[in-house]
């Protein structure tokens, strides 16, 4: 039977050992986690991976199961915190070629994935960080908080395998309908909608025509939210997860000293990162074609799955009797900093520049496999 590091090794694109001291971290990481869960029956074993894969998942071989967690993700999650914590939209922008020319590596697309290669290290030159920035503590403090996230957020998917999943759900299922309704019966007039737009300054990167074919959309679009999501439980199972696993998250992170804010924080802004990441991710599969049709619908689902989360946290906060944290939660120092930084640049002004750049991909050569690899690997090597 095939074991854990054969598995890793021959379904990941490994770039290197863990580091030892990170090993260390996750391992105590885990056993906190474990304690604080306390379920009975046995956990899956940690494996730790450094791949462009950068996923978390947990995999059974034999009798044995296993949580494969990949430290380029806890690297990933953390470059994008320095970037919402103090750096610039051009960040953003290299990172999203960095991480779509990975992902077209993965799938063997090595001219795509060198075009975008060669355009990550042309923006990067001009965009290092400071190896020290003030904001170095609290940003150590939010990847901390993210990667206990993301294993407990995988942990409870785990924990739903087994019979009874659909009892467990039928709760979370019910909460986000009310929700729904009770949106719909407010729902913002094509004006509102519009106005939206410009104040997220997304008229100055979208057309007139793309704006005006959205707003005629919306009330289409919302009024199917109810019935699509009865039709998508494994949107519901993440919604469960991604609201059972903040909280405790933020249980495991204020046992060790985090501030409530600061975890709050970090869980609102890992949940964009990893939205970003899913898009960008979606984007190679469909091989930069940005208007296909699965990844259209894999980054809706993902924006409803993450609207949903925030509002349902919220709404725990509020009955906790947390209402100015809650009303915190939707303000702007949150979300329109991540959307000024981060989702504007790789959600909207990445594609565009991207098409440009493949306009003239006809004048890249074709280069042998091995070849191709190698150049990809020496214009991505290294810290983001």
């Amino acid at each position: 039977m095939i074991g854990i590091r054969e598995y890793v090794e021959t379904t990941r694109r490994l770039i290197g050992a863990p580091f030892p001291q990170m090993e260390e971290i996750y391992r105590h990481n885990y056993e906190r986690i474990r304690g604080v869960l306390n379920w009975p029956g046995s956990f899956p074993e940690l494996f730790i991976s450094y791949s462009t894969n950068r996923t978390c998942e947990i995999v059974r071989l034999g009798d044995q199961h296993y949580l494969i967690y990949d430290q380029y993700l806890g690297s990933s999650l953390n470059f994008l915190n320095r970037v919402y914590l103090g750096s610039s939209r051009r960040d953003a922008i290299r990172f999203g070629y960095r991480i779509l020319a990975e992902q077209l590596q993965l799938q063997n697309e090595l001219k795509l994935a060198l075009i975008c290669a060669v355009a990550y290290s042309i923006w990067r030159p001009d965009s290092e960080i400071p190896a020290r920035e003030p904001s170095f503590e609290l940003r150590c403090r939010m990847t901390h908080v993210q990667e206990i996230y993301v294993v407990v957020h995988e942990l409870f998917h785990f924990s739903l395998a087994g019979p009874g999943k659909n009892e467990v759900l039928a709760p979370f299922r019910e909460m986000v309908r009310s929700y729904y309704r009770e949106w719909l019966s407010d729902t913002v007039t094509p004006a509102e909608y519009e106005a939206e737009y410009r104040r997220k300054g997304l008229d100055r990167i979208l057309s007139e025509e793309a704006i005006a074919a959205d707003v005629k959309d919306a009330p289409a679009i919302l009024g199917s939210l109810v019935e699509f999501l009865d039709s998508r439980d494994e949107l519901v199972e993440e919604v469960a997860c991604d609201l059972a696993a903040a909280f405790y998250t933020i249980s495991i992170a204020r046992a060790e000293g985090v501030p409530f804010r600061t975890c709050l924080l970090a869980i609102l802004v890992g949940l964009h990162s990893l939205r970003c990441l899913s898009v960008l991710h979606d984007w190679s599969a469909a091989r930069l074609k940005f208007d296909d049709a699965a990844a259209a619908q894999s980054t809706t689902e993902g924006a409803i799955r993450l609207m949903l989360t925030r509002k349902l946290m919220s709404q725990q906060l509020r009955s906790d009797g947390r209402t100015r944290i809650a009303d915190w939660m939707h303000s702007d120092k949150v979300n329109a900093r991540f959307q000024e930084l981060i989702l504007t640049p790789i959600l909207y002004m990445l594609p565009q520049m991207v098409r440009e750049v493949l306009e003239k991909a006809d004048s890249v050569p074709t280069y042998p496999d091995a070849e191709a690899n190698e150049m990809i690997d020496g214009l991505t090597a290294g810290p983001f």
